[in-house]
């Protein structure tokens, strides 16, 4: 059967019974090898006990909010096997993604399965947990038999932050204004009122117009890091994400574009939600090999620019109403920790 083995461990001390039963001879020896021989069947039984297509009821407990990089994370599974043999020892083990650690429960008799171990100083990241893995065993170890169990979860770990004052800087660019860039194919939930008479007959299906907010109700964060170290990598994405809830936190409209992602402008705990998701995904390997300048998201309002790595250091980089330039070894012309940008946001705010 798959995944059914002898243990070695479990094996010399059966052996020990055999030999002592046929040495002793008699009765008693008899009487020892009968104990052999039902120890035997109870290690069959035991590995046999969850049939050919075992029935498992487990569940990954998860912390309730995504942690923040660095933290240490409790993770627990509990839950239960089906057995059609009582006698047997169960123990579970839970296999994360890697470079995560899992963990071992301790045996338990029955089909009781438990499980709890901690996850030190996780990097920020999505992890997709797919299967844990049960153990069955007789008493003695004679015979062991691993089950694989479906249990997929996901774990995201949000990049780290400093809260920050919202940067209230005055745009003149515009004024309250909204800039047409076009028009584009009607979409459910378009507001009729943005109909392009002219530019539907033209085409012959219902065009609406495309326009950029007034940029002081609207931000765009732009994450650019050409060539820049993992670390200076993930110090951009803290930037970012620091900068996105203060802006958030104000009311605006807040949009991002990285290497792989583009999300436009917009407001409140579900585009927090969005934006946060795509920091967690975004992999340092990506952004480092990104060699343009992402692209602003429709209706994009005022583009502000992380610069990282070989960008950050250009004497002349791309204009933009914000550029942060980001990196450890950049000195005082650029933020250097999250210390630094809490500076800046002070200084932007008086």
């Amino acid at each position: 059967m798959k995944w059914l083995r002898l243990h070695g461990a479990g094996i010399w001390p059966w052996l020990a019974l055999i030999v002592a039963g046929f040495l002793a001879g008699g009765r008693l020896g008899a009487g020892i090898v009968a104990v052999a021989g039902i120890a035997a069947v109870l290690a069959v039984g035991a590995a046999l006990a969850p049939g050919r297509k075992p029935q498992a009821t487990v569940q990954r407990i998860l912390p309730p909010e995504p942690p923040t990089a660095g933290d240490d994370i409790e993770v627990r599974l509990e839950g239960q096997l089906g057995l059609g043999w009582p006698i047997a020892l169960s123990r579970l083990q839970d296999e994360p993604p890697s470079p995560l650690q899992g963990g071992s429960g301790p045996w338990l008799l029955g089909g009781s399965l438990r499980v709890a171990y901690v996850l030190r100083a996780v990097p920020r990241g999505q992890y997709l947990f797919n299967h844990c893995r049960a153990t069955l065993r007789d008493g003695l170890g004679l015979l062991e038999r691993d089950i694989e169990l479906s249990l997929p979860s996901e774990l995201l770990v949000y990049p780290q932050r400093v809260a920050l004052p919202a940067p209230a800087r005055r745009v003149q660019a515009f004024g309250a204004e909204e800039v047409a860039r076009g028009t584009r194919d009607f979409l459910p939930g378009d507001r009729p009122s943005r109909l392009h008479a002219a530019r539907t007959a033209q085409r012959g299906y219902p065009q609406v117009r495309e326009s950029t907010p007034p940029p002081e109700r609207a931000r765009t964060l732009l994450l650019y890091c050409p060539e820049a170290s993992p670390a200076d990598v993930e110090l951009a994405i803290s930037v970012a994400a620091s900068l996105a809830e203060a802006l958030l936190e104000a009311g605006l409209g807040v949009g991002l574009s990285l290497a792989g992602a583009s999300l436009p402008p917009a407001r409140g705990p579900e585009q927090r939600q969005r934006m946060f998701l795509e920091f967690a995904r975004a992999t340092t390997a990506r952004l480092a090999a990104a060699n343009t300048l992402p692209p602003l998201p429709d209706g994009h309002g005022e583009p502000w620019l992380i610069l990282g790595g070989r960008a950050a250091t250009r004497p002349d980089p791309p204009l933009h109403a914000v550029t942060l330039r980001v990196g450890a070894e950049l000195g005082p012309d650029g933020v250097t920790s999250l210390g630094d940008l809490v500076a800046w946001a002070r200084s932007a705010e008086s």
